[in-house]
């Protein structure tokens, strides 16, 4: 049998609009070489959905260098980094200038990406602040106010999909899942969500219960976007913020394309077991100043 090994489950703290003052702040510098800050840093996204980072070079390409000292990253068929740069004529709306609803990434795909990572590199001279909600306390705060609204929002499946071309081809990606995702010991453990990628298609709700279901949905995203859950953000120029794809939604606010193109930002996926292996990893070489943390 083989010995027990530290893991990585946390405590979860949610997270509201006071973010700001709860999430802690890492510098790149302290993070990048330096397994045990490493270790902290990981340890913020597993306890609070989200992890800031900030004093990153600007330039293209380093996230995917800070990357490697982490695991290999999730391909998509954005690539192994997507670079992200406003135009008006994309197909997806995450590259146009327009506002971006909250969302979790990848909801079509058959497989989540467990961990997104955001990289600042410019910011459009007018707008577009980025918003999080943690969609467990989300979950929670419709579970205890309504739920059979709840319970509807786990049993309903919904389709999503991705159907369009970029510079690698054609691409139309379909897959269908609940709103809310419960463990086998009833805990909410991932929260799917995505308006711009939805379809009419729903399953395994009764037809006299559509109406109560949209209803459930209607509050669900009433709650992600209340003045008390609703985090904006002004990620500044070389800031990383990296967050839980199964627990936190995000977004951003519209804004104006300037001469240079307004906004200059490139994000990665990782696999969530890909991420926990890696903090293992660490635990497992330095346990005695792991404990210490």
């Amino acid at each position: 049998m083989l010995k027990g090994t530290y893991d990585v489950e946390f405590p979860k703290v949610y997270v509201g609009s006071d973010a700001h003052s709860i999430v802690p702040v890492f510098q790149y510098d302290e993070v990048v070489d330096n397994p045990l800050k490493m270790y902290e840093w990981m340890k913020s996204i597993k306890i609070f959905g989200m992890g800031r980072m900030k004093g990153v070079p600007k330039k293209s390409n380093e996230l995917m260098t800070f990357a490697q000292n982490i695991a290999h990253t999730r391909r998509t068929f954005f690539g192994d980094i997507t670079i992200i740069k406003a135009k008006s004529d994309a197909f997806f709306v995450g590259y146009t200038p327009s506002e971006l609803p909250l969302h979790t990434d990848y909801t079509f795909g058959k497989t989540v990406p467990g961990i997104v990572l955001l990289h600042s590199i410019q910011r459009p001279e007018v707008g577009g602040e980025s918003w999080f909600a943690d969609g467990f306390k989300a979950a929670r705060d419709l579970r205890n106010s309504d739920e059979k609204a709840f319970q509807l929002l786990c049993k309903g499946v919904l389709e999503f999909q991705m159907h369009g071309e970029n510079e690698r081809g054609n691409v139309h990606l379909k897959n269908q899942r609940p709103t809310i995702s419960l463990n086998e010991s009833g805990e909410v453990e991932m929260v799917s969500y995505c308006d711009y990628a939805r379809t009419e298609t729903i399953k395994n709700i009764l037809t006299d219960e559509v109406p109560a279901f949209y209803k459930a949905l209607k509050k669900f995203a009433s709650l992600v976007y209340s003045p008390e859950n609703l985090m904006v953000l002004h990620l500044e120029e070389g800031e990383i913020l990296a967050s839980d794809n199964f627990r936190m939604l995000h977004g951003r606010a519209g804004f104006t394309l300037g001469k240079n193109g307004g906004r200059h930002v490139e994000h990665i996926f990782f696999d969530m077991e890909d991420f926990d292996s890696r903090m293992r990893c660490i635990a497992n070489e330095r346990r005695d100043k792991i404990m210490e943390l």
